[in-house]
């Protein structure tokens, strides 16, 4: 079962939780490992990591793992071993697969390329909010029909002065 982090224990315990650096800023190094639990499980309590007895290991800010050691104190967690995350397994698909969705009239692609269309903002003009930009282009996605629409902001630029 997974204990939550920041709960001492004296006996072997396993948290999971998010690799984060003390520091804020500059490499990561053993001092300044911190594990983050879960808001749901810990309510997303810090205590530093020590991995000391562990003979090698690789971490980033971010990296979900679990941890299994001794949180005697409630505020390090003296680690044992290093669990981290599996890769998911490959999705797989047979050629024939493909081929038939690529080029087949049923449900595929009927040969045609993916069309994407990418775009970013702001899309608003200096002198109004009128969004006429934005307007010109779903016209123009509208009558283009692309498989795909990605849209970043800003939707109004910062220092647009009518905000």
């Amino acid at each position: 079962t997974w204990a939550p982090v920041g709960v001492p224990k004296q006996n072997t315990v396993t948290c999971i939780g998010r690799i984060c650096n003390e520091a804020h800023e500059g490499k990561i190094n053993s001092t300044s490992l911190l594990l983050e639990g879960s808001r749901q499980h810990s309510s997303g309590s810090r205590i530093h990591l020590d991995p000391t007895l562990i003979p090698s290991y690789s971490l980033f800010p971010g990296q979900i793992v679990a941890v299994e050691g001794i949180n005697s104190s409630g505020r390090t967690l003296q680690a044992s071993r290093l669990i981290e995350g599996a890769a998911p397994s490959l999705d797989t698909s047979l050629a024939s697969e493909l081929m038939e969705f690529q080029h087949g009239s049923i449900k595929g692609m009927n040969g045609m390329p993916l069309s994407i269309v990418a775009m970013s903002g702001p899309y608003t003009t200096k002198d109004n909010l009128e969004y006429d930009p934005l307007v010109d282009a779903i016209l123009k996605i509208s009558e283009d029909k692309p498989d795909v629409v990605i849209m970043c902001g800003p939707f109004v630029d910062v220092r647009q002065p009518l905000v």
